[in-house]
């Protein structure tokens, strides 16, 4: 929403740059490529209740409000043909929906598996095997009337060692 009341010229973070993304917004040139996992909570006996995908059908997930993950769970809602319950967090992030889950708060989080590889160490009781999304390119974002600024943040990305 910031890209598109010009409150913002980029947003430099791990987004997707799906074809649906890319409809909206103009992207630099991939910065990486990360995948989006489900992040659940172990029970005692160190089991998952969800293992494939199939198994999100009536399920709750978390994510923040505005992600770009709604979209894929929305597709795959459909892949599975069955309903699959978004709740849009307006006040936390990946990180913070996370750490909820490892609490018990939350109970499923829909998130990159760069953002999840962290705590899944941090907190033994997190799994996140079950994989959402294909390996996607991840950039980063800016308004559709910002091709100069897209251009020279390219120019400079290139300069820049291979990571």
């Amino acid at each position: 929403e910031g890209l598109e009341t010009a409150r913002y010229q980029l947003v430099v973070s791990d987004i997707p740059a799906t074809a649906e993304m890319k409809d909206r917004y103009l992207f630099v040139r991939p910065v990486g490529i990360d995948r989006q996992v489900l992040v659940q909570r172990r029970d005692s006996s160190g089991n998952i209740d969800i293992h494939n995908q199939f198994d999100l059908a009536k399920r709750q997930v978390a994510v923040p409000a505005g992600s770009p993950f709604i979209s894929r769970l929305h597709n795959l809602s459909r892949e599975i043909g069955d309903t699959i319950y978004i709740t849009e967090d307006p006040e936390y992030s990946s990180e913070q929906l996370i750490v909820l889950t490892a609490l018990g708060e939350v109970h499923n989080v829909v998130v990159n598996a760069g953002v999840a590889t962290p705590y899944i160490k941090e907190y033994p009781q997190l799994d996140a095997s079950i994989e959402i999304s294909f390996n996607q390119f991840q950039g980063w974002a800016l308004a559709k009337r910002d091709s100069t600024l897209r251009d020279t943040i390219n120019t400079w990305l290139s300069k820049l060692p291979p990571r």
